[in-house]
């Protein structure tokens, strides 16, 4: 398991390269996306060959479901196609909680905002925040992944209708071991 993480982290960073061709940038810099449809899909792939359950937490509700409906909540951070426009990155070091940030944000594309939490010690990606934002007609909506890495993954989801009035959807998705 840890050495899948490894490599996903390390295609990662591969992916985030700056023109001068350093894996870990000091400042912000402007590059092009990192693959995280390819961490989330490693994921899942993972989850499903443990063979864990995973449970769905809605307000009031929890249920069993399966890997394939947890991948269709998430559906649009797995088709990112559209994500090849340049993002400006900023690394920020977090020695209270021994980890890095590195956020990639742009306002051009869909997906938005990443934000990619590598534990100090050993570069393993612990988390991942994900924002994707589009038009649906006349309403504005918002989704946000938080990924634990082997644990949970939270998605919110926020639809502006109008300047006064929104929805705001919050499910969490928890798997251990049978």
């Amino acid at each position: 398991m840890k050495l899948r993480v490894l490599i996903v982290v390390c295609v990662l960073l591969g992916a985030c390269q700056n023109r001068t061709g350093s894996a870990v940038p000091t400042g912000t810099d402007t590059v092009s996306f990192p693959n995280v449809q390819l961490f989330l899909e490693n994921q899942f792939k993972e989850i499903d060959s443990l063979g864990v359950t995973l449970m769905a937490y809605k307000l009031h509700d929890t249920t069993p479901i399966g890997v394939a409906e947890a991948r269709q909540m998430i559906a649009v951070f797995l088709n990112t196609q559209d994500a090849s426009g340049q993002y400006t990155r900023a690394v920020f070091p977090d020695s209270v909680h021994h980890r890095t940030i590195i956020s990639f944000e742009a306002d051009s594309v869909p997906l938005n905002r990443v934000d990619v939490f590598l534990d100090s010690g050993t570069n393993i990606i612990r988390q991942l925040y994900l924002q994707h934002t589009r038009q649906s007609g006349d309403s504005s909506i918002r989704q946000q992944l938080i990924w634990k890495t082997g644990q949970e993954f939270t998605l919110i989801t926020t639809v502006d209708k109008d300047q006064n009035t929104a929805d705001f959807h919050k499910q969490r998705v928890v798997w251990k071991r049978p």
